[in-house]
């Protein structure tokens, strides 16, 4: 069974290539590619993927406020937070 993975990163040149990254290997399986953190956080609550891999700095709402709802929520995902500084 692969593993289930949401991309979330305003950039589309980060998403794009993670995403191509994570396709080429049969254990993962990219469930969703994110441009903002409200498109994120809907997908996590709905799908429940296995990881999401967070851009840190995101319109809407930020990969940092995304985990600490997922936290309160005790939602199932595991965080990969992104960052470019």
């Amino acid at each position: 069974m692969a593993i289930r993975i949401l991309i979330a990163d305003d950039h589309p040149i980060v998403l794009d290539g993670l995403a191509q990254l994570l396709s080429g290997d049969a254990q993962f399986e990219v469930i969703a590619l994110c441009k903002d953190g409200d498109e994120a956080l809907g997908v996590i609550r709905q799908q429940k993927p296995d990881i999401a891999v967070l851009d840190v700095r995101m319109p809407h709402m930020t990969g940092l406020a995304i985990l600490r709802t997922v936290v309160e929520e005790r939602l199932p995902t595991r965080v990969i937070l992104l960052t470019a500084e």
